[in-house]
């Protein structure tokens, strides 16, 4: 269900449109937007980071491999099938051991890790790993409906990484209107969000 908008509004003067913008879309809104995508980076963050804890599953920095191996023998004997894609999510410390790693004991001639795909992370603790398979999280993000009376509305996609193309991108609404209490224009971007472990 979603029921949370997240939003980011900024008010424009008439010196702003002027004097200071060449590119209302690349310097208002692509930001607006960039701060939409942080929090929901954050909120999924979150969500990984309620994953309950594996009490059973040890890590040694000198072997970080090795929880992955008792990781992915956790997600087998709970129902896990072989065909799933196994993912990991590891904070900076963790990611940091699989690079200095020797053979064997950290990332796989593949670039995964004892079968799973590594996300690094420096929204979760340093020394965590969220493994899981994608069906375990869902993350819902929807443009709101354009309002009638906006002088300007549309649906924008956005990119989660401005700097790496092959990102995802969602959509946001942006909305600019005239608020004549205050003498400006208002640039509204927001979206609905939810993030839900499943």
């Amino acid at each position: 269900t979603l029921t949370e908008e997240i939003y980011s509004l900024v008010p424009l003067s008439t010196g702003d449109y002027s004097l200071e913008f060449a590119d209302l879309a690349w310097s208002v809104i692509r930001p607006q937007a960039g701060a939409i995508a942080k929090q929901v980076e954050a909120r999924t963050a979150t969500a990984l980071s309620a994953t309950p804890v594996a009490a059973d599953i040890t890590y040694a920095p000198e072997s970080p491999a090795s929880a992955f191996t008792a990781a992915r023998r956790f997600l087998r004997d709970n129902g896990v099938p072989s065909t799933a894609r196994l993912i990991a999510a590891v904070g900076s410390g963790v990611y940091a051991d699989l690079l200095d790693a020797p053979a064997g004991k950290g990332f796989d001639a593949d670039g995964k890790v004892k079968g799973f795909t590594i996300v690094e992370s420096t929204r979760i603790a340093a020394g965590d790993i969220v493994a899981f398979i994608p069906e375990a999280f869902t993350l819902v993000v929807r443009a709101p409906a354009n309002p009638e009376g906006a002088a300007y509305a549309a649906s924008v996609a956005t990119p989660i990484d401005d700097k790496d193309p092959r990102s995802m991108s969602f959509a946001v609404r942006s909305v600019i209107a005239f608020d004549a209490s205050l003498a400006v224009d208002r640039s509204l971007v927001s979206a609905l969000v939810k993030v839900q472990a499943m």
